[in-house]
């Protein structure tokens, strides 16, 4: 149990980011970006600026990369980006993250509901779930198409405990990003960033753990419940 308030507040869900935090493809997606602006001729773009808004909605990672200009041109460019990402996948470019399954399978055990949210849409998630073989591990699974406002808003956290029927400050969300951390800051839910072997120097917002892989996940749930 942990306290919020005067209030003692037992975890009934945990929700899990996707790219970067189970499965490690986040350099699929900058490959996948930078190959298609290339192709449409926005050449120059630096993989440091892509890499570090991976997380955040298509439309978000090309406004602020090409701007207007770039959202002229939204759907070819992210068309072609998807088709890209998608036979990196096919092709065994993009894997689980160690500990995955079996944290997630204890996780459920608990007596926890296991919820997915990303900002990674259905279509692909048709394809990237079952290739991992997790599909069946969540009880709630929100892409990032059935959302209107995308991370770092919290709405896709909120649908995600609501489809769990489950209180956000009875939660806990575990992302490998700022833009997760601050939307579930913000919603009440304890916040857990996973780290899988980078190094942070500081931080804008703390969150309430940092792990550096999955497998000290478990340990830190069964404290809260």
């Amino acid at each position: 149990m942990f306290i919020i308030g005067e209030y003692m507040i037992k975890l009934k869900a945990v929700v899990f980011d996707l790219d970067g935090t189970l499965i490690d493809s986040v350099e699929a997606h900058v490959i996948s970006w930078i190959t298609s602006f290339n192709e449409h001729g926005f050449r120059n773009v630096s993989r440091e600026d892509v890499e570090k808004l991976i997380g955040l909605p298509g439309r978000t990672i090309v406004k602020i990369i090409l701007g207007e200009e770039g959202l002229k041109r939204y759907e070819s460019i992210r068309k072609l980006k998807d088709s890209i990402f998608l036979k990196l996948v096919v092709e065994g470019k993009v894997k689980l993250h160690k500990h995955v399954t079996d944290v997630l399978t204890e996780i459920r055990k608990m007596g926890l509901k296991v919820c997915l949210a990303t900002s990674t849409p259905s279509y692909l998630l048709e394809v990237i779930l079952p290739k991992m073989r997790i599909s069946e591990l969540f009880d709630v699974i929100v892409p990032g198409d059935r959302v209107r406002k995308g991370k770092p808003d919290p709405e896709i956290f909120l649908r995600a405990f609501r489809e769990a029927r489950v209180d956000p400050r009875e939660g806990a969300v575990v992302g490998d990003s700022l833009y997760d951390i601050i939307p579930a800051k913000k919603i009440g839910s304890i916040t857990i960033l996973v780290l899988h072997g980078r190094r942070i120097e500081k931080l804008d917002i703390e969150p309430d753990y940092v792990i550096n892989d999955l497998s000290e996940l478990a340990p830190i749930i069964r404290k809260l419940l």
